[in-house]
């Protein structure tokens, strides 16, 4: 019954359904600049006495497959949305014309909003969905609700003006025809029947009665025709299992469609006449002719009995099945696999089917393509997984002649393989061959059950995502201090180069830095650690890489030049506490900016990051007990499709009160560190603490090794303050009030105070500590340690010493002198601050 839906529609519209799915990811990590956006602020569009009314706008989408997963552009107003009143069992006509790019219109009833104020996440019992054509539209039946909503969204990267029309139509549905499903389907017998459809009837079934023996089988004709040039308008054939096997599209009065099928059961066969068309609202008379003639086993050689579960035969990993299929003697075989896998113990098999079909893509629809699909079912008819003869190769369809199944199973159980042909006029052979095993989990399927590496070697695994065994995790501690950073290096490298792999690099906080899928089985990423701590390593396998995927991992690791801007991770995050304005960098050497704002509940939170010169991510983030959540992310790519646009917003009503990060991420991969503008648009709830005075006044000290100084700062506000001191970047323990005392070492460093109010206003005072080396011994005399002195005797001692003050300058001016006599640790005698003695 469920297979039995709109096959042969559903495989017309499988590119709006990907679409779509494109564009809910992208939806669900987008906000627009508009007021028309969501259900709440939908633009009423009036109609008037006719029932009659249009609107002018224009939207700007995000980009289909610029870029993948997190790093999809956004769109600047990638909707909008409107709402209509009508009357109650009336029927409307929505179009919607457009100059350029690919826009869509959905429809929803009022109970969409009950659900969510995102139109994404919506259903309703009204909804209708066109976006398969060049200037969409859809008709509903005002039979529910009075007040629908109509959404306008687009899905390039462009900026379209449309023209949405609504218009009543004085239409009366007709009543229904009783076969509108399988289960009602309308008995015929050989001969001509007619019927009609249109957009309120838009399926018909029927049905009919053949049979088949060990060397005679019926063969059914079924040829279909209409009486008016109309779009979307086909017919299928299913067997007495509600599998599909074959069908065809006719557009047109003078080229009627032409379908047979030799029958393999005995049995009803169910014919179904489906319509695509959303706006045609008067009936569309068809023809369908059924004629049903024998056929014999040589005149259908291919013809067998594999053509149910019942007659299945065993796949097994000691032997291969080898056969011919035909789309009309024999379109479709099954196969049988007996499983034994158990929770602790689960069996993971795969099928690998060699085809010798020829590939050819009629592409004006999917029904023009030679076809050839394998399924893995189970017992009951439900589909576990699928492949066909072809793939996509950067959105255009190429052929492959391998396919495979591939499953993991903990119950004892059977599945059967399906392999299917669809076109009349094809045939070929096939090859199904099985292997299995049984599943051992490595457990390293996530950042908790990382396995430490080490830099300097090779790492190798395996991952499978047929096998429960998708990701590979990995952690390796780097260093980031002041002034240098640890800079990683990974390899990826795939033993088989054809198959395709992710490779990510996460920080410690689980950001991804870095990113890069295999090109010929290899890629390598670079990145610094802004942030000291474990990062995180993914091998993640590709769903164009079905089984096993062997790599290796080689690191290595080299201390690069860095400059600490102090706001790398949540923890040193910059405060905001009321509207500003800033400018910023975000580079290789420094991927992410943190700041943090505390809002009350119900704070409406604006944020605008511009002036951008390549890829930047936008993201707001609040804190639950378990990490750090994102809220919201806007992927601004200013070196996409559209290279003018260089600012992204995001617009967020808090449902809580707490704190809110604002992170800005580098997305880039081969440019330098590049500046960004950020406006915060926030109500202003508490300042921070009032630093008036700090001692000492000049932010950089220059200080000798072992040398003490004392910092101390002077704070007011309105509630009690507290007190941290850093050194480094490190807490110094115990220091908990507005002066420290330090003793200089050897490197420089920093000192750092931060003051705390009760609430959360922080303010802090950095000190730059440049630490002076050691004056430099340039000649001595003697040049003797130990020089024997006779009873008596004299001996001149003298040096030559230079020094280099802070601003870099070689002196000796500034030396002073210090000559006296010690035997056994006591001092004996002093003997003068000259240069010799």
């Amino acid at each position: 019954m469920d297979r039995r839906v709109v096959v042969y529609a559903t495989m017309l519209v499988f590119v709006c359904m990907l679409a779509q799915s494109v564009i809910l990811h992208a939806k669900s990590e987008t906000r627009d600049n508009s007021s028309n956006d969501t259900f709440a602020n939908a633009e009423t569009l009036p109609l008037d006495s006719n029932g009659k009314g249009y609107v002018l706008g224009s939207v700007t989408g995000a980009n289909w497959f610029g870029q993948w997963g997190d790093d999809l552009p956004a769109g600047d107003d990638p909707e909008d949305i409107y709402k209509i009143t009508t009357e109650l069992n009336k029927m409307y006509l929505i179009k919607l014309t457009y100059d350029v790019g690919l826009l869509a219109i959905y429809v929803f009833n009022s109970s969409a909003i009950t659900t969510t104020d995102n139109w994404v996440y919506a259903t309703g019992t009204d909804s209708c969905i066109d976006q398969s054509s060049d200037n969409p539209a859809v008709c509903i039946l005002s039979s529910k609700d009075t007040t629908h909503y109509i959404v306008v969204t687009a899905f390039e990267n462009i900026t379209s003006n449309y023209n949405l029309s609504v218009e009543k139509v004085n239409v009366n549905p007709p009543p229904p025809d009783g076969n509108d499903d399988c289960d009602s389907a309308m008995l015929i017998t050989q001969g001509t029947i007619t019927g009609n459809c249109s957009s309120f009837d838009v399926v018909d079934w029927y049905k009919i009665h053949l049979t088949t023996t060990q060397i005679n089988f019926d063969k059914l004709t079924i040829t279909f025709s209409i009486t008016q040039n109309v779009n979307e308008f086909g017919i299928a054939i299913y067997d007495p299992n509600s599998f599909p096997l074959t069908g065809g599209i006719c557009n047109s009065t003078s080229s009627p469609v032409s379908i047979q099928v030799v029958c393999g059961l005995t049995g009803y066969y169910y014919i179904q006449v489906w319509f695509g068309n959303k706006t045609m609202l008067t009936p569309i008379d068809y023809s369908l002719t059924a004629t049903i003639t024998g056929v014999n086993q040589i005149q259908a050689p291919e013809h067998d009995s594999n053509n149910d579960f019942g007659n299945a035969p065993m796949l097994t990993t000691t032997s291969s099945h080898t056969d011919q299929l035909d789309s009309v003697n024999d379109p479709h075989d099954f196969l049988r696999i007996d499983l034994t896998g158990t929770p602790s113990n689960p069996q993971y098999i795969s099928v690998k089917i060699n085809t010798t079909f020829e590939w050819k893509n009629e592409f004006q629809n999917f029904l023009g393509v030679n076809y050839v699909s394998v399924t893995l079912w189970d017992s009951d008819k439900y589909p576990i997984t699928s492949d066909t003869n072809s793939k996509d190769a950067n959105g255009i369809r190429v052929p492959k002649q391998t396919m495979y199944l591939n499953y993991t199973s903990e119950t004892t159980q059977t599945v059967y393989v399906e392999v299917w042909v669809y076109n009349n006029d094809m045939s070929g052979g096939y090859t199904a061959s099985l292997t299995s095993e049984i599943v051992i989990c490595d457990n390293d399927n996530d950042a908790f059950h990382a396995n430490m590496i080490t830099p300097g070697g090779e790492t190798t695994g395996v991952v499978c995502k047929d096998m429960r065994d998708e990701e590979d995790w990995y952690k390796i501690y780097l260093k980031s201090g002041e002034s240098s950073a640890d800079l990683i290096t990974l390899t990826l490298t795939l033993q088989n180069p054809s198959q395709e792999a992710w490779l990510y690099l996460k920080d410690p906080v689980g950001w991804n830095v870095a990113s890069g899928i295999t090109k010929g089985g290899i890629v390598t990423l670079e990145r610094p650690a802004c942030t000291e701590g474990y990062y995180y390593i993914c091998v993640v396998s590709s769903s164009e890489s079905p089984g096993k995927t062997y790599y290796t991992i080689s690191t290595s690791i080299r201390s690069t030049q860095f400059v600490d801007d102090h706001n790398n991770e949540f923890e040193n995050a910059t405060p905001l506490y009321q509207n500003t304005n800033f400018t910023e960098t975000v580079g290789p050497a420094d991927v992410l900016d943190y700041y943090i704002y505390h809002a009350e509940e119900g704070d409406n939170i604006s944020l605008k990051l511009s002036a951008l010169e390549c890829d930047y991510d936008l993201y707001l983030v609040t804190k639950y007990p378990s990490g750090y959540f994102p809220l919201y992310g806007c992927i601004v790519a200013s070196t996409s499709h559209n290279t003018s646009k260089t600012a992204e917003s995001i617009k967020f009503r808090t449902s809580m009160a707490g704190e809110y990060y604002i992170v800005v991420k580098y997305s880039s991969h081969q440019v330098p560190n590049k500046p960004y503008k950020l406006e915060v648009y926030v109500p202003t709830h508490n300042l921070p603490p009032e630093i008036t005075s700090f001692q000492p006044s000049n932010t950089v000290v220059y200080m000798r090794p072992g040398q003490t100084q004392t910092f101390s700062v002077t704070a007011t506000d309105t509630s009690p303050l507290t007190y941290k001191w850093y050194v480094g970047g490190v807490e110094q323990i115990g220091a908990n009030t507005n002066s420290f005392t330090y003793i200089a070492g050897t490197s420089p460093t920093t000192v750092k105070c931060v003051v705390r109010d009760t609430t959360t206003g922080i303010s802090s005072v950095t000190w730059t500590i440049s630490v002076d080396p050691k004056p430099t011994l340039r000649t001595s005399t003697p040049s003797e340690n130990e020089v024997a002195i006779p009873a008596d005797g004299q001996v001149v001692f003298s040096v030559e010493a230079e020094d280099t003050n802070h601003l870099g300058e070689v002196t000796s001016a500034s030396l002073t002198y210090n000559w006296s006599v010690s035997q056994s640790g006591e001092l004996v005698q002093y003997l003068g601050t000259s240069t010799s003695v």
